[in-house]
């Protein structure tokens, strides 16, 4: 062994000056290989000496000193997990237009946040099915017309018109509204996790202490001192144990789902 990590020390060290011989003599790059050589080729030898010496004291604590590194490296596995295990201040389940807006104002407060989405893009129903245009949303106020929807919607409507993909000022192309999404997440330092649907709320009296998520890399425990509810059909709330209702209160029944679709090489002569 200290003729193998001789050798290994000295190739090393040769080809280390090669490189970078700059300033260095021939007398130095000969002797810094031939310096570490012995170096390396001494030490295994004296390290069999001084175990020889204390054999017969390490057979005797050798069962407690590998159960003691055994059990040193076991705690230095668990806070290893913990440290990694990530802590949020807010945690948002959906990443429609309202989940996008929370995640955002929190990060801006300052606030560690994570979005959460089942699919692979933000946006909701606007990006995922065909949900377009935006619905006008102004009225009059003082005599003049004022748009409702501002602030984190608005700086939406702006990179929509930068980028060309505003029509009319309430069409949008969809595409270009998933990477703007995207970008203003990541502009504010909000975490995102796609792919990730939620299974379970674990509960502590009445508070929500985690979440579990199912991945593609299977699921995923989540930790957050707050979570907002951005599903669009309360799954959170559901699977929290909170009172929901499904459709009106009489007969529970809802609002009729609109058929979206798109048509294209159309014949505008015929």
């Amino acid at each position: 062994i200290g003729i193998a990590l001789s050798m290994d020390a000295c190739a090393l060290t040769i080809a280390n000056c090669t490189v970078c011989k700059k300033g260095l003599s021939l007398k130095k790059q000969w002797a810094m290989p031939i310096s570490f050589a012995l170096f390396q080729g001494v030490m295994p030898i004296i390290g069999y000496f001084i175990g020889s010496l204390f054999a017969k004291y390490l057979e005797s604590i050798g069962g407690f000193l590998v159960a003691g590194v055994f059990y040193a490296l076991s705690i230095k596995i668990v806070i290893d997990i913990i440290k990694d295990m990530k802590k949020y201040d807010l945690i948002v389940i959906g990443g429609g237009f309202a989940g996008v807006a929370s995640a955002i104002s929190a990060s801006r407060e300052g606030a560690y946040v994570l979005l959460v989405e089942k699919g692979n893009c933000l946006g909701g129903a606007a990006t995922n099915s065909l949900v377009n245009p935006f619905m006008p949303n102004r009225t009059e106020i003082n005599g003049e017309k004022t748009e409702l929807s501002q602030g984190i919607f608005k700086e939406i409507l702006q990179r929509l018109e930068t980028l060309g993909a505003l029509i009319w000022g309430e069409s949008f192309l969809e595409e270009e509204l998933k990477y703007i999404l995207n970008e203003m997440l990541e502009e504010n330092g909000v975490d995102l996790l796609y792919h990730a649907y939620v299974t379970k709320a674990i509960r502590i009296d009445d508070k929500i202490k985690s979440i579990i998520v199912a991945t593609r890399a299977g699921e995923i425990e989540l930790f957050a001192d707050y979570f907002i509810d951005a599903t669009g059909d309360a799954q959170l709330a559901f699977l929290s144990g909170c009172p929901t209702r499904l459709g009106r209160e009489a007969d529970g029944l809802c609002q009729p789902m609109t058929l979206c679709f798109r048509l294209t090489h159309v014949d505008w002569d015929r």
